[in-house]
Order: C-alpha cells, then structure tokens, then sequence
C-alpha cells in the first residue's frame, strides 16, 4: 500500500514543479507564450519537466 502513497506524493511534487515552471510563461491574459518565442534552453526545460511528469502518471495503473 505504501506504493500508492509514494506515486500520489510524487505526483503532487512534479504538479507543483511544472505548475511553478509554467507560471513564468503565463501572460497577463492567463494564457501561455507561445513556443515560438522561447529558447530552445526553455522548451527543453518545459519537455523534461513534462516527460517526468508523464512517467510518474503512467505507475498510477499499478498502484489502483
């Protein structure tokens, strides 16, 4: 059981980072920049926070 309670806290933690990490492109409209005016640096950043992301959701199946 404690499984479940490892992936849900990750989860929690990776949301947050992206949610931080996103929250410098957002403009004042509340929408996002578009890609084409970040850095290559910049989308890489977003894509590995992202990808991090996507692999702690794809344990959530075994845990339930």
């Amino acid at each position: 059981m404690r499984d479940h309670f490892d992936v849900t806290e990750k989860l929690d933690t990776e949301f947050s980072e992206f949610e931080g990490l996103m929250s410098k492109y957002k403009t004042c409209d509340q929408s996002y920049m578009s890609c084409d005016t970040l850095s290559t640096d910049q989308i890489r950043e977003i894509s590995t926070k992202l990808t991090a992301l996507s692999e702690t959701m794809s344990k959530i199946a075994d845990v339930l």
